[in-house]
């Protein structure tokens, strides 16, 4: 999905929750399209909209925490709606399986072998599989598969 297309379904699910008056979504959806266009501005070039939105879930996560310590369940409970909403427009994830599969054919690819290699071997992952799978899995399991 290019930027524009994710724009587009933005402007749709943003119609329908107006629409249905579910102010919570509505809220969400706005917050997304505010971050993508922000970033856009920011970059003339062009901006991984992909990465722009893990961001965004990883805010809202990091929120949702920081709340939760402080007890503020209804703000905890806001933080993590607005992750769950942006996270509806990522790719979904794969597996760990899968994943680990996928890295393996990688590292075969490209006759990766030792440790020295796991940064080349994320790399390419996350360049043939954007969004498909968190960083922090993927180094895990590049990790053990090169150990």
């Amino acid at each position: 999905m290019t930027t524009e297309e994710l724009k587009q379904r933005l402007d749709v699910d943003l119609k329908e929750a107006m629409k249905s008056k579910d102010q919570k979504k509505t809220g969400a959806i706005r917050l997304v399209k505010a971050s993508v266009i922000t970033a856009e501005k920011n970059s003339p070039d062009g901006i991984d909209w992909i990465k722009v939105l893990q961001s965004e879930v990883k805010k809202r996560q990091q929120a949702a925490d920081a709340y939760k310590l402080g007890a503020a369940e209804e703000r905890e409970a806001q933080e993590l709606y607005e992750k769950d909403v942006i996270e509806a427009y990522l790719p979904k994830k794969q597996a760990e399986d899968e994943t680990n599969t996928i890295l393996g054919r990688i590292k075969a690819d490209l006759s990766l072998s030792s440790q020295k290699d796991m940064g080349r071997l994320i790399k390419e992952f996350q360049t043939r599989y954007p969004g498909m799978q968190d960083g922090a899995t993927v180094s895990r399991l590049a990790k053990a598969l090169l150990t």
